[in-house]
């Protein structure tokens, strides 16, 4: 049955209530989410691909998470929309990329009860004034239910990730990480989801995993939005 508001708000709009798409401004059904538009021109990676995120130089056997979830490859419009998120001061494409995100570990089935976000170091997350991964954990643990579970920290020694070739990066994270001293996990029963914006090595959420292992944790899964494509 109707409520009252629905049915004022459907006198007013009879095609429905329109909001502006935060990267076009185009109108879109919901609050803070993507026009068709811009879904339209982003490369979606298909399930079956996902399968092969991080078996860059191991099988699935060795990699240290189980699954991935991911939405779009990291090039063209891909690319424009993660450069406005991370590097353009948008951070409220979160809302947007967040809920598909939630959308997709959904879709996959991923067990996980707990997300936790890779973490920038200190000083540049001041300069940013946002973490866009820990922006998206939020989202996601919103949406679907999950503890949000910030128990990473990052060290300030690490180069920017963007400014280093293939090889550098995947030594550039090497023991950035640690555990936070407010945070505790129950490495029984925690099947963790770990964020992170984007996958390009995968060096970072590899060593990130390493340092979580240790603390005895068996079960980790990860997130990201974009895929940068090997070719």
């Amino acid at each position: 049955m109707k409520t009252f508001w629905s049915r004022w708000l459907g006198r007013i709009f009879p095609g429905g209530l329109f909001l502006p798409c935060p990267e076009c401004g185009q109108r879109t059904r919901r609050a803070g989410t993507l026009c068709d538009n811009c879904l339209k021109q982003l490369h979606w990676i298909d399930d079956a691909e996902l399968e092969f995120i991080g078996n860059d130089d191991a099988d699935a056997a060795t990699r240290p998470w189980q699954q991935a979830a991911a939405l779009f490859y990291y090039e063209h419009a891909g690319r424009d929309l993660m450069h406005r998120f991370k590097f353009q001061g948008h951070p409220e494409l979160a809302r947007p990329l967040g809920i598909l995100l939630a959308a997709k570990i959904r879709q996959l089935g991923l067990p996980v009860n707990a997300v936790c976000p890779i973490p920038m170091p200190r000083f540049r997350q001041w300069r940013r004034t946002y973490n866009q991964s820990e922006l998206l954990a939020k989202v996601i643990s919103r949406e679907l239910g999950l503890a949000y579970l910030p128990i990473l920290k990052r060290k300030n020694v690490s180069a920017k990730q963007a400014l280093l070739n293939r090889k550098q990066r995947r030594r550039n994270p090497v023991g950035s990480f640690y555990f936070g001293r407010k945070h505790r996990i129950d490495a029984d029963n925690c099947r963790l989801l770990l964020v992170d914006d984007i996958y390009s090595t995968g060096s970072t959420l590899r060593e990130a995993a390493k340092v979580l292992h240790k603390s005895g944790l068996a079960s980790l899964w990860i997130a990201c939005c974009a895929v940068t494509p090997h070719r």
